[in-house]
């Protein structure tokens, strides 16, 4: 006689089904939230003009008795512009799907689970490129970086971005381009990605004309087409800034400062603000600061040596009962996706949105889902699109600064924590 046990008994158990499904990837969007939410500046297809101030009237002397006036001068004023760039995140079911929902109770949870998913997914694919120049880039190949469909994005500031491939998502579709922007497309220009760790990808095919070091990845068809981030809008770069070239207009730089791989110090960030007063800006003392959550952390970490306690008071690793950090006036924010040897300075209005179209569906026939059509015929599928029409832009570039090639050892980085 045998004993009864579990497996005996397996083909009459329910399953239990855990019913919270837990997310296991980074999904913080707390930028999103300042720059890409609520209501934006009206902007049109024509763009919109925005004009800059950039030199006074140069005329003025001394002169001796019966002498001459000063040569009468004017003013030199610059036309910039700004156009909004388009972005889109689709979502699709089957029609088993849609017939599995049995109720219109059903309907409503299927459909508001994946909505909010599906949102969630596309306000961090547009916070990362907050942080961009405007080329959708979502990593840069590394020196030696290159084995095949095997690719190594790079992790140092120095080879064009710290962040590996942390912004690259599996089943992803992408595009490559050179450094001049020119497209890889001899065999293979689409490349579709199998699997990933934080800074290296295997894709199912890629390019053959080949790819190199300093070559990046962008969505497909997507180069040149992203909103420009804070890494373009403040920078004293010789770039083309909102239809003006920087060279011409050097004042419209903003304050770079290369700290060649220094750590951030207080004395660094005093000096960076005063230095502001030189510009056409506000009191830097209290200007908002937003880095990576390194920098923030090793800024933190050089206070542990100051904390003092008084008998009977419990260590939390705080310098107060607050667990934040800021530099005379100003807070600090900081964001997963912020380039990790980055710190800007910027005045709280310093950075405008200009929005053609709200965050929502793409629905121009009264449906935000509409049936798949294939071939010129439907298909039992249903598919839908969110997007947004928008670009960033900036009325006074002195207003901000940057501190940049800060160094990131022993750092909390996206790639060194695993970040997928």
């Amino acid at each position: 006689m045998g004993t009864f046990q579990i497996p005996d008994l397996e083909p009459l158990l329910p399953e239990l089904v855990e019913t919270v499904v837990t997310p296991i990837f980074e999904e913080d969007t707390n930028l999103y939230m300042q720059f890409l939410e609520g209501e934006g500046e009206d902007i049109n297809g024509r763009g919109k003009r925005i004009t800059d101030y950039i030199s006074p009237n140069e005329s003025g002397n001394f002169f001796s008795e019966a002498g001459a006036y000063a040569m009468p001068g004017k003013e030199e004023f610059a036309e910039m512009r700004v156009y909004p760039t388009r972005s889109s995140f689709g979502m699709e079911w089957s029609g088993d799907v849609l017939d599995s929902w049995k109720t219109a109770a059903d309907v409503i949870d299927g459909m508001t689970d994946k909505l909010k998913r599906a949102t969630s997914a596309y306000k961090k694919f547009l916070q990362r490129f907050l942080f961009g120049i405007g080329d959708a880039a979502l990593g840069v190949i590394a020196t030696g970086g290159v084995a095949g469909a095997v690719i190594t994005f790079s992790t140092l500031a120095a080879q064009g971005s710290t962040k590996g491939a942390t912004y690259i998502k599996k089943r992803q579709r992408v595009h490559w381009y050179d450094a001049a922007g020119t497209q890889k497309t001899t065999t293979n220009a689409l490349s579709t990605v199998l699997s990933k760790t934080s800074s290296v990808v295997t894709f199912d095919v890629v390019p053959s004309n080949p790819l190199v070091a300093t070559d990046i990845a962008v969505p497909e068809g997507s180069f040149n087409k992203a909103f420009h981030g804070i890494k373009h809008l403040i920078s004293n770069a010789n770039t083309m800034l909102q239809g003006q070239l920087r060279s011409t207009y050097p004042q419209l730089k903003s304050q770079e400062i290369d700290a060649a791989g220094a750590n951030i110090t207080v004395a660094l960030l005093t000096k960076t603000k005063a230095a502001q007063k030189f510009l056409a800006a506000d009191d830097a003392s209290a200007i908002m600061l937003l880095s990576s959550v390194a920098q923030k952390n090793l800024y933190e970490r050089q206070g542990f040596n100051l904390i003092r306690l008084q008998q009977g008071e419990k260590f939390t690793g705080t310098l107060s009962n607050k667990s934040e950090v800021g530099h005379l006036g100003s807070d600090w924010k900081d964001c997963t996706d912020c380039d990790e040897d980055r710190i800007y300075g910027m005045g709280r209005r310093a950075i405008r949105r200009y929005e053609l179209k709200k965050f929502g569906f793409y629905n121009y026939d009264g449906q935000n889902f509409v049936r798949k059509g294939v071939g010129g015929a439907n298909s039992d599928a249903i598919t839908g699109w969110l997007g947004v029409k928008t670009e960033l832009g900036i009325l006074n570039p002195q207003e901000c600064f940057v501190i940049k090639a800060l160094s990131i050892t022993d750092a909390p980085t996206a790639v060194s924590s695993l970040s997928y």
